[in-house]
């Protein structure tokens, strides 16, 4: 069936699921109280399962962001897939890209050790961007506009209870 000039083959997984930020966009207005801080947490909680598997195998992410997070299309996000591994680190190999000429908007939630210099990602770096996508995840907007730009500002980002003091409240719970 691959004859027409097809030298290699490979397959993906179809996952039928949107982005992270579409379905904050659709679900996360209707995520209120105690109840949606579960839902959101609990799907923190399944990106960092996966990334911790990727950290397993010697693998580093790098440029974990939401348009890469695949989520289940309902409201309990009962499934997701983390994608965009193109650019990973492999910790135990010559052979991963070193340094890369890419956009701000792929690097928006990168840790500043990989804004600064690509190749020195390690799996620190990825619990940056969890961190990153945890604030993004809770109050459904990011908690700083890049990593650049937070740099320039010395590391000073938006606390969640700035945006939302019920957080506090409803975190101590």
């Amino acid at each position: 069936p691959f004859t027409e000039g097809a030298s290699f083959v490979l397959p993906f997984e179809a996952f039928p699921g949107i982005t992270l930020g579409s379905w904050l966009d659709k679900y996360g207005p209707k995520l209120n109280g105690a109840t949606g801080i579960t839902v959101r947490v609990g799907l923190w909680r399944k990106i960092a399962e996966a990334l911790n598997e990727a950290h397993g195998q010697g693998i580093v992410h790098r440029l974990l962001r939401p348009e890469v997070i695949l989520v289940a299309d309902d409201p309990e996000a009962s499934d997701l897939r983390v994608t965009g591994f193109e650019l990973a680190k492999q910790l135990h190999h010559a052979g991963t890209v070193v340094s890369s000429a890419i956009s701000d908007d792929r690097r928006r939630f990168a840790a500043p050790e990989v804004v600064r210099s690509f190749s020195d990602a390690d799996a620190r770096s990825d619990q940056f961007s969890l961190g990153a996508l945890l604030g993004h995840i809770l109050i459904g907007r990011p908690l700083f506009d890049s990593t650049e730009e937070m740099i320039r500002r010395g590391g000073v980002f938006t606390r969640i209870r700035d945006v939302n003091a019920s957080f506090k409240l409803q975190l101590a719970r």
